[in-house]
């Protein structure tokens, strides 16, 4: 096993010594008695972070059967945290580790301190990327003359996942109502022809926008419950960008900025879900000029690769390293409380119904390029693509 972290030590204790100390916490019954009555899931954790006792709630929470590999791994890797395998150290050794709430609490209950912190955490579970939210509690504890961290996890994914939906859902909608109110009362007020043409020009665009934000949403709630339905067809990779570039270009943050197609650029035929691919393509596009300064450019561009198609939307700005770390995570956002949930969501749609997947580079260099590669046709459907 290698020492080499990036975080915390990647260090472990061998197997005997989990077993020795399970042994010596297990015959202290007061123990057993206290963390078995406790309603959440508590773990005892060695000075390596790793797992030497836990109480039966973790095996209902998690539906665990066979509790024989629990001993000796890390909390990360317990819930099979996607950083958690990224390097042979394993959970907590990663850059990513640096703002996980979890390591955080636990090498500052290994200095004394009791800590409380909130844990996002991308999991892949079967095969399917899903985001939980965890509250963690850690405090340094004495057995035997021995020290542990008793460390309590209480899952919140379903409060901040609400919390997030509900903020975001109320913001752009109020947004969009507002901006409509507003062209509304002026028409209410003027006689001027060239206005009121200008109002009825903007109308229907604000208030499709609207019904858009509506049905991102809704799209959204089904996806993460697992009731989205796919509907199938052919279509033009250019199209759809043209699509996506029209819509995003009514937003107020991207005026005084290009959106292009990059001129080497293939146009495809790709045999996919036009909505699914549609909602990611506008978030990637929005995410970009959100980032992009006045003047500056967002590009686009899509090759194919045999059965696969690479799109990648380039901005010309970096980012900062803690966004970098934390790219993906529901709650996570640099736009304030309540405004996660973007690049989430393009995980969430490109992974689990378009068969596909999606990284990002950022650097002062080159800027910041995400990459989407999907499948030409789904597995689903059966069409003949020249």
């Amino acid at each position: 096993m290698t020492n080499t972290t990036a975080f915390a030590p990647a260090v472990r204790a061998d197997k005997s010594s989990i077993q020795e100390h399970n042994i010596q916490i297990a015959v202290s019954e007061h123990i057993k008695a206290f963390i078995d009555g406790m309603p959440n899931i508590v773990l005892i954790l060695n000075r390596q972070r790793q797992i030497v006792f836990y109480n039966a709630q973790l095996m209902r929470d998690l539906c665990i059967t066979d509790d024989s590999q629990i001993l000796g791994i890390r909390p990360g890797e317990l819930f099979s945290c996607i950083h958690s395998c990224e390097t042979e150290g394993g959970c907590g050794t990663t850059e990513y580790c640096r703002y996980c709430g979890a390591v955080i609490a636990i090498l500052s209950s290994q200095v004394g301190e009791h800590a409380t912190r909130e844990c996002r955490m991308t999991v892949r579970r079967n095969e399917r990327v899903e985001a939980i939210e965890l509250r963690v509690n850690a405090s340094p504890v004495w057995v035997h003359d021995e020290f542990y961290t008793l460390f309590s996890i209480t899952n919140i994914s379903e409060q901040k996942r609400m919390e997030v939906l509900e903020q975001i859902f109320f913001h752009d909608i109020l947004n969009s109502a507002f901006a409509i109110y507003g062209l509304a009362d002026n028409g209410a007020r003027t006689d001027d022809p060239e206005m009121m043409r200008s109002i009825m020009t903007r109308l229907p665009d604000l208030t499709k926008g609207m019904i858009e934000d509506i049905k991102a949403q809704r799209q959204l709630l089904l996806a993460e419950r697992d009731e989205l339905s796919l509907e199938f067809g052919v279509y033009s990779i250019h199209n759809l960008f043209d699509d996506a570039i029209q819509y995003c270009r009514s937003y107020s943050f991207a005026k005084e900025k290009a959106i292009v197609i990059h001129k080497e650029s293939k146009d495809v035929l790709i045999a996919t879900d036009q909505s699914i691919l549609r909602r990611v393509l506008i978030n990637l596009i929005k995410n970009a000029l959100e980032a992009s300064s006045k003047g500056d450019a967002v590009t686009i561009s899509c090759l194919r690769d045999a059965d696969t198609l690479k799109i990648t939307i380039h901005n010309s700005c970096e980012m900062a390293p803690e966004v970098k770390m934390q790219m993906f995570q529901r709650s996570f956002s640099t736009k304030g409380k309540g405004r996660g949930i973007g690049t989430y969501s393009i995980l969430l749609l490109t992974e689990r119904y378009l068969q596909g997947s999606v990284s990002f580079t950022s650097d002062a260099e080159f800027g910041t390029i995400f990459m989407l590669r999907l499948p030409l046709v789904l597995t689903e459907v059966k069409h003949s693509l020249n």
